[in-house]
């Protein structure tokens, strides 16, 4: 069975529905003949019924060689979140890690994923995208370092900021997260090294950026490294 398609493109795009092999060279509306030939998808041995947003069942089809494949369904039999960003016409797949990225840190590791072998565990569990904060101080007789680590995210025309954070590492330092909107205080949470990883939603109230920053516990030790510690901030989300 063939049915043309008018503005293919938009569909996708509002929808949801459908994701290619290849892209579609150029944006705009185009015409396109396709086949519909009761495509079945199996992912991992598994049959899948492709259904978008809204629960109703999306047929895969043919045009010009190419299978059309419904995103949302792929996405989430692989336990992938799959999100729309109107503003720059993308789906998103999983961790949308080029928004995720501070654009400025200091006294933190940045985890873009780009590299498979790097990565940072909370809680047992690794994570490739996102960014670990490193809070240091020191009262010894050594040195008299101090840092706090923070990152940076531009925020202009989005709502909010939906973020998980985790301790880190071996050591055992509770800490304080202190967040900052367009640089004027806008709450604090308290962190324990020994408790359960927290979701945190800030609301931007039209910031262009919003402002982490680490506090570690202040404790006085003579060791050169005693007294830093580390907490991961990950599943970043702005919106």
């Amino acid at each position: 069975m063939k049915k043309n398609v008018l503005s293919l493109a938009l569909a996708l795009a509002l929808s949801l529905g459908m994701f290619t092999m290849g892209a579609l060279a150029a944006s705009g509306t185009r015409t396109l003949e396709v086949t519909y030939k009761d495509i079945k998808l199996v992912i991992d041995g598994q049959e899948i019924v492709p259904k978008d947003a809204a629960g109703n069942v999306v047929e895969p089809f043919q045009a010009n060689g190419t299978t059309y494949l419904p995103v949302r369904a792929i996405g989430e039999a692989l336990g992938k979140e799959v999100s729309w960003d109107g503003s720059t016409n993308t789906v998103y797949v999983g961790q949308a890690a080029a928004a995720a990225l501070p654009y400025q840190v200091n006294g933190a590791d940045l985890y873009d994923g780009s590299k498979t072998d790097a990565s940072f565990s909370v809680a047992g569990k690794a994570y490739k995208a996102g960014v670990v904060l490193r809070s240091y101080s020191s009262l010894s007789s050594w040195h008299g370092d101090f840092y706090d680590g923070s990152a940076i995210w531009n925020t202009e025309g989005r709502q909010s900021m939906t973020f998980s954070v985790g301790h880190v590492g071996s050591r055992q330092r509770n800490a304080k997260l202190y967040v900052a909107l367009d640089g004027v205080s806008a709450g604090e949470y308290d962190l324990t090294w020994d408790g359960a990883p927290q979701t945190i939603t800030v609301p931007l109230n039209g910031a262009a950026n919003l402002k982490l920053t680490l506090v570690a516990d202040t404790v006085q030790d003579n060791r050169n490294d005693a007294n830093y510690e580390s907490y991961g901030i990950y599943d970043i989300k702005l919106s």
